[in-house]
């Protein structure tokens, strides 16, 4: 999350992809509430939400949203800019499967997801 404008990066998937859609901030928004219930949650995104996701300014939407995000656009997670990029190993196969990436998929999308992030959050 950024503490300052000056800090903020902004999100250029998540401002060109409303737009080559037609869909104002405010549709958006809309769309996403609407969706809301599907995924366990209240509708509560305004259009100031969408603006300061595309600005960077207060960081990422939640894990349920940027789902919602993807199935609206018909896009991975990883192209709404929602992920770190991941650096593949270069030195050879992995020899211990506890390290490798796995695939899962959400909306019918491979999402890459780390075994050790998720041991990590299981704990």
């Amino acid at each position: 999350m950024s503490n300052t404008v000056r800090d903020a990066t902004p999100n250029v998937a998540l401002y060109n992809l409303p737009d080559a859609a037609g869909l104002t901030q405010r549709e958006l928004a809309e769309a996403l509430n609407k969706m809301a219930h599907e995924f366990g949650e209240v509708p509560s995104v305004e259009a100031n939400h969408v603006s300061r996701w595309e600005r960077g300014a207060i960081g990422r939407p939640r894990p349920a949203h940027q789902r919602m995000l993807a199935r609206i656009f018909e896009v991975s997670i990883e192209e709404l800019g929602f992920t770190r990029p991941r650096q593949a190993p270069t030195t050879g196969p992995i020899t211990d499967a506890s390290d490798a990436l796995d695939f899962a998929m959400i909306d019918g999308r491979p999402v890459l997801t780390d075994p050790t992030v998720d041991r990590s959050q299981d704990g």
